[in-house]
């Protein structure tokens, strides 16, 4: 055997010998930092996992929530409301401004003989010449326009709706396509037997 090969064989033997012979016990510093470390890490985690779900939920929250329209929109919603007969049968199919800085509304109602019908409203808004504040010049109920003496009334109720804002969810718009506008009957009716 040459002196390499003996080198590498007494080399074999001494890890052999070190590798029979027991670990030294830690110590109890060495037992804590140990501790603290993995305590450390699980904190880590934990604070990563946290902040995934919170943005995932603010994400979600954000997504399925309805849009909100102008405070015009809530006004002119607002005298809509108090004006159909039967507000509770009210529902509002679509809405958006026009440029002369009017609302349109687009609703359906039950009226008072139960027919179903589909109207529009239209709010003009324009500042005040006194105040400066936003108020309604006009309003229009199926190019119908309203008593002034009533707009007038109501708009000494506008700096109240300013300050605690009705409902402003927009409705979904309306798709485009025919086959998307059908409507099933059958799920309004109640079964007979």
């Amino acid at each position: 055997m040459t002196t390499d090969d003996e080198e590498i064989l007494k080399q074999t033997v001494i890890d052999e010998i070190a590798a029979q012979e027991p670990e030294p016990e830690k110590t109890l510093e060495e037992l804590l930092q140990e501790k603290k470390a993995l305590e450390r890490k699980k904190r880590i985690i934990r604070f990563f996992i946290f902040c995934f779900l919170a943005l995932f939920s603010f994400a979600v929250y954000w997504g399925l929530r309805p849009f909100q329209g102008t405070l015009p929109y809530g006004i002119c919603k607002t005298f809509l409301e108090l004006n159909v007969p039967y507000p509770e049968t009210l529902h509002v199919s679509e809405a958006y401004a026009l440029r002369d800085g009017s609302i349109k509304i687009w609703y359906a109602h039950t009226d008072a003989f139960g027919e179903y019908r589909m109207e529009f409203f239209k709010c003009l808004f324009l500042p005040d010449p006194k105040t400066g504040a936003m108020s309604i010049e006009k309003i229009e109920h199926n190019r119908i326009e309203m008593d002034p003496e009533k707009v007038f009334l109501y708009n000494h109720a506008i700096p109240y709706l300013t300050t605690n804002p009705p409902d402003l969810s927009m409705p979904k718009k309306l798709p485009d396509s025919l086959k998307d506008l059908q409507i099933d009957v059958n799920r309004f009716r109640k079964p007979i037997l």
